[in-house]
């Protein structure tokens, strides 16, 4: 299948035309069945994943200030250990201290964004991948409810970028002097790219987002079905707890009143928690697009033209000479499989995110 870039910069065009974009081919298997881009979905999202209790994890929990809480999953190569509690407390005090002369000979890091109702599994051969061959460590940060209960009715369908900024600071901080990159799919590109835009942080060397949606319209245009079917798996992802105030009352109700409406989509849930919100703030909420032009690492997109959910077709490179559109005939929504017989393995698009990177190294 063919596969379109575009970039201002000509010189970063060419370079991912000549080293990373070998055309998709989605597997012959599928290549033969009707509505295969919702069937792909489908497997991707029932299949089971890898485990991933062989690597050696750190859950870490953030409480934040409005009584809410969130936190990150931190998954360490093969033979790398956790520093010594004292040292650790050290280094996330002391903010002005130097980068160490051997800096450049730690292991990378990588944040991983997830999808709207994602985990730690959904990644779990990319993870595996990272950690066991290539030696990096691996950050999944979780929005509030993934990981770690909803405490309060502060919600954020597509994360937070304060939740996001605490959680990432505390890992720069954690691992001072290591490559950083970005990762993020669907909802998580989202995530990632309104973070990298407000926050620019210096230290992420490269960013790839895949399967995200620019514009609040292409949001608000779901496929009903993928709609409907969405909206139940939020409601069952994040349990809000018991409402203490009659507002947290009316939200619960209005909550149950958006998952058994067809016509109410994702971006009337935001407005649920967030009632005063302006159709600007849901805007910039929902979509990759008002915060291109303030993004300064390098950042690859890659978007399906059969995606159900968020299709691609549209590109944005006139808003940033650091990003770069890449856009496929088929992939479906973060899919991208390299073989209709074999699921759990490592997918194209996960490939090609990793070849990028290696080449911002």
């Amino acid at each position: 299948m063919d596969v379109k870039v575009h970039a201002s910069n000509l010189k970063l065009q060419e370079f991912v035309n000549k080293h990373l974009i070998v055309p998709y081919q989605i597997p012959m298997g599928l290549r033969i069945l009707p509505f295969r881009n919702y069937l792909q979905m489908y497997i991707k999202d029932s299949m089971t994943h890898p485990s991933l209790s062989e690597l050696k994890q750190e859950h870490k929990v953030f409480s934040l200030v409005d009584g809410g809480q969130c936190c990150c999953t931190i998954f360490y190569p093969p033979g790398q250990h956790k520093e010594d509690e004292k040292t650790r407390d050290k280094t996330h005090h002391e903010t002005h201290h130097e980068p160490d002369a051997k800096a450049s000979n730690k292991n990378p890091i990588i944040f991983i964004f997830p999808t709207l109702t994602g985990n730690s599994e959904f990644f779990s051969c990319f993870i595996l991948y990272l950690t066991k061959i290539k030696g990096w460590t691996a950050i999944v940060l979780h929005k509030r409810g993934q990981h770690c209960p909803l405490l309060n009715y502060k919600f954020h369908p597509t994360g937070s970028d304060h939740d996001t900024h605490i959680m990432v600071q505390w890992t720069l901080e954690r691992f001072r002097g290591h490559k950083a990159f970005t990762y993020g799919v669907s909802a998580g590109a989202i995530m990632m790219s309104r973070y990298l835009g407000k926050y620019q942080p210096a230290e992420i060397l490269a960013a790839v987002g895949v399967s995200g949606a620019f514009e609040w319209e292409t949001v608000e245009q779901l496929d009903p079905f993928l709609h409907s079917r969405m909206k139940q798996k939020i409601y069952s992802t994040y349990p809000l707890p018991e409402p203490k105030t009659e507002e947290e009352v009316k939200i619960g109700k209005e909550l149950k009143v958006w998952v058994e409406t067809k016509d109410k989509n994702i971006t009337e849930l935001f407005l649920i928690f967030n009632p005063t919100a302006s159709r600007a703030i849901v805007d910039r909420e929902v979509g990759i697009q008002p915060a291109l032009p303030h993004i300064k690492s390098p950042i690859l997109f890659i978007n399906s033209k059969d995606d159900p959910m968020f299709p691609g077709g549209k590109t944005f490179e006139h808003l940033n000479k650091n990003a770069i559109f890449v856009q496929s005939e088929e992939g479906s929504h973060a899919c991208y499989f390299e073989s209709a017989w074999t699921w759990a393995q490592l997918s194209w698009v996960e490939t090609k995110a990793f070849q990028f990177f290696e080449h911002h190294f």
